[in-house]
């Protein structure tokens, strides 16, 4: 079981903040047309060109890491599929405009954050003579942060635990306790 924050559908990144996606889904790099220029939209990550856009000819040259993955809009935005834990990182947009007026190049950057999808957490417990010690783990997910719930009985509000693992000193009362894991 995968407990993503969002399935199918398109993440649409913002140019100078952190856009967070989860491995396989879809990300758009935007491109705000300004008027009925002619310009070359170039992507890039690290030192590698991903794909190079000419708007006169709607023609695009495409690194061999990215294919299949890449599809241009009609607007000149950039969509990338299928993205995986190596997509991660700093991507920069440049754009060059094409006409006989100068207009310097626009520069954009995007930072990329993908994660992996969260398993369903399991639990284990370990019964001692004088605790219980409680763990919490998934098979699946890259830098997973762990919670406790406790909630008491009677439903009254109970505490938050971080960490994986959660001692419980004393053994509680006969009344039923509920503690509850969260992995994100």
């Amino acid at each position: 079981m995968c407990q993503c924050g969002r399935t199918g559908g398109i993440t649409v990144a913002a140019a100078g903040s952190t856009t967070n996606v989860t491995v396989g889904q879809s990300v758009l790099f935007p491109f705000p047309p300004e008027g009925n220029q002619s310009v070359i939209i170039e992507l890039t990550f690290e030192f590698i060109i991903v794909v190079s856009w000419f708007s006169e000819h709607k023609k695009h040259e495409l690194h061999g890491l990215y294919e299949h993955r890449i599809d241009i809009q009609e607007d000149g935005s950039i969509r990338m599929n299928n993205v995986q834990l190596s997509d991660s990182g700093l991507y920069h947009m440049k754009t060059y405009y094409v006409s006989e007026d100068f207009k310097p190049p626009k520069y954009s950057r995007f930072h990329l954050q993908v994660f992996e999808c969260v398993s369903k957490p399991n639990i284990t417990a370990e019964c001692w003579r004088n605790n219980i010690s409680l763990s919490c783990s998934s098979i699946r997910g890259n830098e997973v942060m762990y919670s406790w719930e406790t909630l008491p009985p009677g439903g009254n509000d109970g505490g938050l635990h971080l960490g994986q693992t959660m001692e419980i000193y004393p053994l509680p009362p006969s009344e039923s306790t509920t503690y509850t894991c969260t992995a994100k």
